[in-house]
């Protein structure tokens, strides 16, 4: 719920819906890759709890930084 909160829900209350919001064809894509533990907790706590351990981004489609950019 948390993480369709402030993807899906808050691109439809910019407007946006068609833009960004969710991972399909056509769309914008900005992502961030980090560690997951299976330590306690659902995915909004593991974000949290490793929000300063990027392994890599992704902006607009395409990787950035970190360990899946593209060479």
């Amino acid at each position: 719920a948390c993480v369709e909160m402030v993807t899906q829900n808050s691109a439809l209350a910019l407007g946006l819906q068609r833009q960004v919001g969710s991972l399909e064809p056509g769309k914008s894509a900005d992502l961030i890759t980090l560690p997951y533990s299976e330590v306690g907790g659902g995915l909004a706590e593991q974000i949290v709890a490793h929000q300063g351990e990027v392994a890599a981004v992704m902006i607009n489609g395409e990787w950035v930084a970190g360990t899946r950019k593209a060479a």
